[in-house]
């Protein structure tokens, strides 16, 4: 269990993470961060959560605000959601691997033995654009999951999951364009964290 009552987690990401979170008086936002982060305080009180996604952020975005939105918190753990957007945008595997893999050094390098939470990216094919985009972001995937080897992080496999859900219910169900989640979307993103975490 990596969780304990004196850790501050960090959840980072775009705005699947963001999910209004400037607008709530939490500022954990209205989707996955604020499930997750209900459920984990009814086991550890003191536990310190923030909640830094911002809306059509890059994984480039990211780095470029590392250190003002994950550094200077000493975050014990971090979860990271990010891809969706790289590839909407047509950023390169390469661009993303390298960007991502930054991210992971200089928190090494600057906190002390953080506990890294990778979720992948994941569409719903809704239209033809959803289809166009499953190959790039299943590639994202492979990338994360190969960082996820490489610095022994803990894999949440988001894209798989809601694959396997959309041939259960319509895609539209868990996300209706296909990238933001419906409220039942947000809470299958927190289950899958807290399966993946041994929470539950």
């Amino acid at each position: 269990m990596i969780f304990d009552f004196n850790k501050k987690i960090l959840f980072q990401g775009d705005s699947i993470t963001d999910s209004n979170r400037l607008t709530t008086s939490h500022g954990l936002g209205e989707g996955y961060v604020f499930i997750v982060v209900s459920w984990l305080k009814t086991i550890y009180y003191e536990i310190e959560c923030f909640n830094r996604g911002i809306s059509g952020n890059t994984v480039l975005d990211l780095l470029n605000r590392w250190e003002k939105d994950c550094i200077s918190l000493q975050p014990d753990i971090i979860s990271i959601l990010i891809g969706i957007n790289d590839s909407t945008q047509g950023v390169s595997n390469e661009t993303y691997k390298e960007n991502y893999e930054k991210i992971l050094k200089l928190s090494k390098e600057k906190l002390k033995n953080p506990y890294f939470i990778l979720m992948e990216p994941f569409i719903l094919e809704v239209n033809s654009f959803h289809k166009m985009l499953k190959k790039s972001v299943e590639e994202k995937c492979e990338i994360i999951r190969e960082l996820s080897k490489k610095f022994n992080c803990i894999l949440v496999p988001l894209n798989e999951v809601f694959k396997k859900l959309s041939k259960i219910k319509s895609p539209q169900y868990w996300a209706e364009d296909g990238i933001h989640p419906t409220p039942q979307g947000h809470f299958i993103i927190a289950r899958e964290f807290l399966k993946a975490t041994k929470v539950v």
